[in-house]
């Protein structure tokens, strides 16, 4: 039913009227418990404030009796019963309050109790020193300081300010939420009244609004929808199954494609429209896309995947699809993804290889060894790690710049390809350190392959003629399949050995060069 430009006003009206009254009642309630819980603040405030001057006035007291002991004289006695009255006020304080507290009321007793018995003792320490002297009474006092009974009256008037300083957070805490519960409610109504307003003159003005202008803008709509799609980085397609006389999907026919579909296709927009998917594209058939589409129309389950093309129909390597059920057919986007999964291979392998040499790194090391070791576990074939460390690099470094120390690097990486095999795991560790895992051919692996790398370094320095030669300490260490060791031993082996080699070159000279 259709309501009147009155009614609505009338509706508008009404419905104001009872959120400020709802408004009025939730008010009325919270402030009455924001008093209660008030007046509870307060109570405690007062309560914690008589303990503080039972403690005070406790305190004191005994300062009075320790100076009376030291001094005597009538002044300590004067101030010992003043201190004495003005704990007695605050315990008076506390029975008062206590009428309203039944937690309180024994409590206050209790406290009352032990405040009597210990300035009965003080006083009794004041007497015996009149009597006896000094002495007596410094010997009474320290003996009353070592009693539990000194320990109790603090430690009762301590758990009381616990107790209360607990209630008084409570409180306090109720009494902080009461207030902003009534600010809340207060802003809340102000804001209602505020909404409502130009909410009925919208409701009202919504009846203006005439039929062409919303047929106008459904036309802008499905206008800029064009455009949007048209100017997509992404392809889209609409797709309306073909049937056959028993309802069985024989094919999809294209309704809609936009500006990208067509250079993926390699077809204008409008020859493509209309066409059979299998006929334009046979590939769908022949790689199972038509059977995906036709799961995903049968069953509403939205299909997104990625996958590499091996068909020449589509102009990329790699495409990212999603593929959305419709009434009868489906509505396809597609991604040429090419150029992203080149940038991950290529980041793939940059995690894997060293920048300045192009050798395997660290982890590409790690990583391949291990499966290497694995290999030759199984297979009972023996290897060889090599650690190689260029001797003099500082001094490269220091004479001739670091320019030149980084192509003394890839020098040395050079000479490392060229005299190791392709099946050979070679890595810069970083720095000037390098690693080899060879395959061993028989006891006297490690010595070959040490010769042939001494050969190689010798022929370079020969031939490039580079002002400085290049020269390599290095250490070996053999994996027995026998008795396999991790690849941090054979690295800790091979390091030890290196280490030695380098000692000897330091105390005699240069052996390799």
């Amino acid at each position: 039913m259709r309501l009147t430009i009155g009614q609505k006003l009338t509706l508008s009206f009404a419905t104001a009227v009872a959120i400020l009254l709802a408004t009025a009642v939730v008010s009325y309630r919270n402030t009455r418990e924001l008093l209660r819980t008030t007046d509870a603040v307060a109570h405690s405030q007062q309560v914690l404030s008589a303990l503080d001057g039972v403690a005070r006035a406790a305190s004191d007291a005994e300062a009075q009796v320790r100076g009376h002991v030291l001094v005597g004289g009538g002044a300590y006695r004067d101030g010992f019963r003043a201190s004495a009255a003005e704990a007695q006020r605050h315990v008076d304080v506390l029975r008062l309050h206590s009428s309203v507290d039944r937690s309180l009321a024994a409590a206050s007793d209790t406290l009352a109790v032990q405040l009597k018995g210990r300035l009965a003792i003080l006083a009794s320490i004041m007497k015996a020193r009149d009597r006896a002297g000094v002495e007596a009474g410094a010997r009474l006092l320290v003996a009353t300081d070592t009693a539990a009974a000194r320990h109790s009256l603090p430690e009762l008037i301590g758990a009381l300010r616990s107790r209360e300083g607990e209630r008084l957070r409570v409180r306090s805490a109720a009494a902080h939420e009461g207030a902003d519960r009534a600010d809340f409610i207060l802003r809340f109504g102000i804001l209602l009244v505020l909404v409502l307003a130009p909410l009925a003159f919208l409701i009202v003005r919504n009846d203006f609004v005439t039929r062409l202008a919303g047929e106008a803008a459904l036309a802008e709509t499905e206008a800029r929808f064009r455009a949007a799609a048209d100017g997509s980085l992404d392809a889209f397609y609409v797709l309306r199954a073909l049937r056959d006389g028993a309802g069985a999907v024989l094919d999809f026919e294209f309704v809609d494609v936009n500006a990208r579909a067509e250079s993926l296709l390699g077809h204008a927009r409008d020859d493509v429209l209309g066409q059979r998917l299998c006929e334009l594209v046979p590939a769908n058939r022949s790689e199972g896309f038509f059977d995906k589409y036709r799961l995903v129309m049968e069953t509403g389950a939205v299909l997104e995947e990625e996958f590499e093309v091996t068909s020449r129909d589509y102009r990329a390597a790699w495409i990212h699809h999603q593929v959305v059920p419709l009434p009868d057919g489906v509505a396809i986007t597609s991604r040429d993804i090419t150029e992203r999964k080149r940038q991950e291979e290529a980041l793939r392998a940059l995690s894997l290889v060293d920048e300045l040499t192009g050798l395997y790194n660290r982890r590409g090391f790690l990583t391949l060894a291990q499966q290497q070791l694995k290999l030759a576990r199984r297979s009972q074939r023996e290897l060889v790690l090599l650690f190689i460390d260029m001797d003099d690099f500082k001094e490269i470094n220091d004479t001739f710049g670091h320019n030149e120390g980084d192509i003394a690097l890839t020098r040395a990486a050079g000479i490392l390809r060229h005299t190791f095999r392709d099946s050979d795991i070679i890595a810069r560790l970083g720095g000037d350190e390098f690693v080899v895992l060879a395959t061993d051919t028989g006891e006297t692996g490690s010595e070959i392959v040490v010769n042939r790398l001494r050969r190689e370094l010798f022929e370079r320095n020969t031939r490039d003629g580079y002002p400085y030669r290049l020269s390599f300490s290095v250490g070996a260490a053999r994996f027995d399949p026998e008795a396999p060791p991790s690849i941090e031993e054979l690295l800790a082996t091979a390091d030890a050995m290196l280490y030695e080699q380098k000692k000897h070159k330091r105390q005699t000279a240069p052996s390799m060069a």
